[in-house]
């Protein structure tokens, strides 16, 4: 989300930004997705809803990978 506030910052100004987005999220989704996926559905029975477990870190990772391509599509 920085990164794209300070792209429009710099050509409002007229000036290339100084940090550019290579939209690696972007490639790596194809591969990730699945993985992720499979992660989620392994729920263990003794996992403390208050601990991190990999299937909730799946899910975290997942709805970060998705609000940051849905930012970069939506500008």
């Amino acid at each position: 989300m920085d990164l794209i506030l300070e792209a429009e910052e710099a050509r409002e100004s007229g000036q290339e930004p100084t940090r550019v987005s290579n939209a690696y999220a972007d490639g790596a989704l194809p591969h990730l997705c699945p993985k992720l996926t499979i992660l989620l559905t392994q729920q263990d029975d003794d996992t403390n809803t208050d601990e991190w477990s990999p299937s909730k870190a799946a899910g975290v990772c997942l709805m970060n990978l998705g609000l940051k391509i849905y930012n970069i599509y939506n500008k």
